[in-house]
């Protein structure tokens, strides 16, 4: 060290004078790891820029090859038909990493705006294999016999074995061949890892949205060729537009104003409305009737379907349904289209950007849902308001863009307002003509039964109508028994609604206090040591709490999910399995037991699986509050499901103490509850659930495990 020390002192005394050293700015070859493979971690990312650069190149065309993907070693060849790379290009842009020589305002000889800006989206897709090759011909104005080509070849482990980037020496070789079509083929070959299945899936997704499958006309096409998934090929065969069952179509123009066109057939709305009607629509909106939007001008279509056989509006069969569904899990959603290009993560599964499913759990039938509707927003941006994220993950969250966000909730709302007003006046319509009807009914059966009966003996006259007098009575009957169902359901909508849009609230503020529980444990750990010992316990509390609510949470989003509502047929077994998943939390919290029998596994029953979840989860509400009541030890409850002949049996039993203050007949009354906070609800909404899926229930005071003992019968699916 001493020696090394004089050394350095010595010559430092030699370079005394003035002395001028010229020198560059060098990146390690770890760069190119930083820029690609973590700047965009997924390989869809990468392979999509290439498609890009085909859009912004004026390509008709572009096909994506995967070959042997499934495997290490598998190879990438994006080919397309657009312009092409002339040498200058290749060298002074497609080889130089993080500038672009692309004008965002000026427009292509085709007249596309180009969406290629930063110069970093290729090396994410070039660096998927061990090397990749550039292949390009550029465009003549004149007819050619041959061709200039300009390839290079990128061999990734020259650049990792190098001191520096710029050690590495990159050859361009020139030549002609013989005449071709214009374009720019890409290979990436020996890759370094294999791609799944779900991978390939969401890179057909990607590719299929990517060029605005809802335009009119495909100015650009994008095919997928996978020898290994050939069904992801053509992710979907077809479009089913001419089922929706609405259509929005809303504008926002040079100075900020808005304006709709809402068709709705099956309402007999078609409607237009302008922007002091929309804006600040969207419950959470801050703007007044005269503010204008401060964004870029966009459109908004928006086209919205029912998943049930009602959906195809006599037009379709059962095929045509399964299709429309798969349809919508596959397109649904709002998607939105900048240049000309769809813009990821909007509208993919799972990310609501515009609040859909939100704001739908305040009036689910009349408002859309991420997988009930298919919606698009297009902007041109020839100005370049809008800026895209580095790693492509979409819009940089700035005004412009939140306020374009302000826009499409507030046309959401204002449609569902819409939509719901017609609804309400058409019922009031007919509750205020309801009794005329019914009482020109009545007139009429009065005077056919007069008819008939006067021809009868005086006694036979009596008998007649003494049953006419029994069926009004009974019907006056049935008719104040629907208004106090009506009147029950409706508080317990409201209640289920409400629930949702809080555990939507709720939900990803406990994710975030989990993850910052989780960074304050990483950061005391590094920076106090063992103090840090003294508050990790409350912490670790901290994170476990929130990770109970975020249980609870979920409770109401499982249960209300929309597709449960749908008739269909269900495995008994795997709702059961879901449910009990779901309450996990609450068995934990209360110190609860669960036992499981499942004797039914191949048992099926049809009709909505809402209705089945219902009756689990108020039986099982039910047995928590009793076993809450009492201080034993042994908290325990069993669910058991069994087939008896034609009929499925679910049974759920407790440790608890039995029901004692009523009667077994009573317990299914609405009100009728044993503890403070109860609703009296629960067990009506088991024998009405059970009833309308063509089944019964009843009880026993004490069971097998000396408690409470609720069986249901349903019918099996036949």
């Amino acid at each position: 060290m001493a020696t090394r020390v004089n050394k350095a002192a010595a010559d430092d005394e030699r370079a005394s004078e003035t002395q001028r050293d010229i020198e560059r700015l060098r990146f390690a070859p770890q760069i190119l790891a930083r820029l690609g493979e973590e700047l965009n971690p997924n390989p869809d990312q990468g392979v999509l820029e290439l498609v890009r650069n085909a859009y912004d190149a004026d390509a008709g065309r572009c096909v994506v090859e995967l070959h042997n993907v499934t495997y290490p070693g598998g190879e990438i060849r994006i080919r397309d038909w657009g312009d092409g790379l002339g040498q200058r290009a290749v060298k002074d842009g497609w080889l130089v990493l993080g500038r672009s020589t692309k004008q965002p305002t000026r427009r292509t000889a085709g007249g596309r705006l180009q969406v290629g800006q930063k110069g970093l989206g290729r090396l994410a897709a070039l660096r998927l294999g061990a090397s990749a090759e550039l292949r390009t011909w550029p465009r003549s104005s004149r007819a050619v016999t041959s061709r200039r080509q300009h390839a290079v070849s990128l061999h990734w482990d020259a650049f990792d074995a190098a001191q520096v980037v710029e050690d590495v020496p990159v050859e361009v070789i020139t030549e002609r061949v013989d005449a071709t079509e214009p374009g720019t083929e890409i290979v990436i070959r020996d890759l370094r890892r294999a791609w799944t299945r779900p991978e390939v899936k969401r890179l057909a997704r990607s590719l299929l949205l990517l060029a605005d499958p809802f335009a009119a006309e495909d100015s650009f096409e994008v095919a997928l060729v996978c020898a290994e998934f050939p069904d992801l090929e053509n992710l979907v065969a077809g479009s089913y537009f001419d089922y929706s069952r609405y259509r929005i179509a809303a504008e926002i123009d040079n100075a900020g104003r808005a304006s709709i066109h809402l068709v709705d057939d099956f309402l007999g709305l078609d409607e237009h409305a302008e922007h002091e009607a929309i804006v600040g629509s969207a419950p959470d909106s801050t703007k007044k009737p005269d503010e204008l939007y401060q964004t870029v001008p966009a459109r908004f279509e928006l086209f919205a379907f029912l998943r049930s056989p009602e959906g195809l509006h006599g037009m379709g069969t059962a095929a045509t349904l399964d299709g429309l569904r798969s349809w919508l899990d596959s397109f649904g959603g709002v998607h939105v289209y900048h240049r000309g290009l769809r813009v990821a993560p909007y509208g993919d599964p799972g990310f609501d950007w515009l609040d859909m499913n939100l704001l739908r759990a305040r009036s689910p039938e009349m408002r859309p849902a991420s997988n009930t509707a298919v919606g698009r927003v297009i902007v041109e941006d020839p100005s370049s308001l809008l800026i895209q994220k580095t790693d492509r993950s979409g819009f940089i969250e700035d005004e412009r863009f939140l306020e374009l966000r302000e826009f499409g909730r507030d046309v959401l709302e204002w449609v569902g307002r819409r939509r719901n007003e017609i609804v309400h006046e058409q019922r009031a319509r007919d509750r205020q003509q309801g009794p005329q009807r019914r009482k020109g009914a009545e007139e009429k059966l009065d005077t056919l039964v007069q008819e008939l009966v006067e021809d009868l003996p005086p006694k036979e006259q009596n008998k007649a109508r003494s049953v006419v007098a029994g069926f009004k009575k009974a019907a006056a009957e049935d008719a104040e028994e629907l208004r106090e169902d009506l009147l029950l359901y409706r508080t317990l909508a409201t209640i289920g609604t409400t629930s949702a849009q809080i555990a939507h609230e709720t939900f990803n503020p406990a994710l975030t206090i989990i993850d910052l529980a989780q960074d304050a444990t990483e950061i005391g750990e590094q920076e106090l040591g063992e103090a840090f010992e003294g508050i990790r316990s409350p912490i670790a509390k901290i994170a476990e709490l929130a990770r109970r609510l975020r249980g609870y949470a979920r409770l109401p989003r499982v249960l209300l999910a929309e597709p449960k509502r749908r008739v269909q047929v269900f495995s008994p077994e795997a709702a059961i399995v879901d449910t009990l998943a779901v309450f996990e939390v609450l068995f934990e919290r209360h110190g609860v037991q669960i036992q499981t029998e499942h004797d039914a596994k191949d048992a099926q029953l049809r009709g909505p699986m809402a209705l089945f979840d219902a009756i689990l989860a108020n039986l099982l509400i039910n047995a928590v509050h009793a076993l809450d009541e009492q201080s034993e030890h042994q908290r325990e409850i069993l669910v058991r499901d069994s087939v008896d002949g034609d009929a499925l049996v679910l049974e759920v039993a407790d440790t608890g103490h039995g029901i004692v203050e009523y009667g077994t007949d009573e317990i299914w009354h609405p009100g009728v509850t044993t503890t403070a906070e109860g609703t009296g609800l629960g067990l009506t909404i088991v024998r009405d659930s059970a009833s309308q899926l063509g089944g019964d229930v009843s009880a026993l005071a004490k069971g097998e495990l000396g408690g409470a003992h609720f069986t249901v019968r349903l019918p099996l699916a036949s």
